[in-house]
């Protein structure tokens, strides 16, 4: 809204200026006994002048603002992901946790996991391409080694009998996975809201 607003100033102030410059020139004919149809046209050439640079400062706005939008549903299609990662990660760890024989259901989930892991590996290229965030690139980086750290954990767990350590480490790659997806759709939001660009 602020840059729409910045917009409008601008070309106010523009006209403005073209409307006080054909205004001094109108004075200056009024003084020399011009003739006033001259005068007048001067004033419609104020309004002509203006048209196209009102719309080559409106395009130049758009296209800034394209940008920050294709930028925004990228992110919005990779916080629609994380969630849906999140929950196939808690699911596994339900199963590994609580129904240990489940060995097909979580080896049919982790290849859920790691296949929408996969698809946001574009988007994610992307969005380090076109854009210079720092800290977001951190977080997808993290984000990025968490999910593959337990994607390979969680098939190395698949059929462990040893039901203490996976009911002991469960919980952690769980915990871990939460909190680095919890912050990386934090910083994404951030730009789905337009308070970054």
């Amino acid at each position: 809204m602020k840059k729409s607003e910045n917009l409008l100033a601008t070309l106010l102030a523009v006209y403005a200026i073209i409307l006080v410059l054909c205004i001094a020139i109108y004075a200056i004919f009024k003084l020399l006994d011009v003739d006033i149809a001259l005068a007048t046209n001067l004033l419609l050439w104020s309004a002509t002048i203006f048209a196209p640079l009102a719309i080559l400062m409106t395009y130049t706005s758009w296209r800034e603002q394209k940008g920050v939008e294709v930028i925004a549903n990228y992110c919005k299609g990779l916080v629609i992901q994380l969630v849906e990662l999140e929950h196939l990660s808690n699911q596994i760890c339900n199963y590994l946790i609580y129904k240990p024989d489940r060995n097909e259901s979580i080896k049919i989930l982790n290849k859920k996991f790691i296949s929408i892991f996969n698809e946001q590996e574009d988007a994610f290229k992307f969005l380090g391409k076109a854009i210079s965030d720092g800290e977001l690139k951190d977080q997808i980086r993290r984000f990025q080694n968490q999910c593959l750290l337990n994607y390979v954990r969680y098939n190395a767990l698949v059929g462990s009998e040893n039901l203490e350590h996976i009911a002991n480490i469960t919980p952690q790659l769980g915990s871990i996975h939460r909190e680095q997806n919890s912050n990386l759709r934090t910083e994404l939001m951030k730009y789905v809201l337009y308070q970054k660009e």
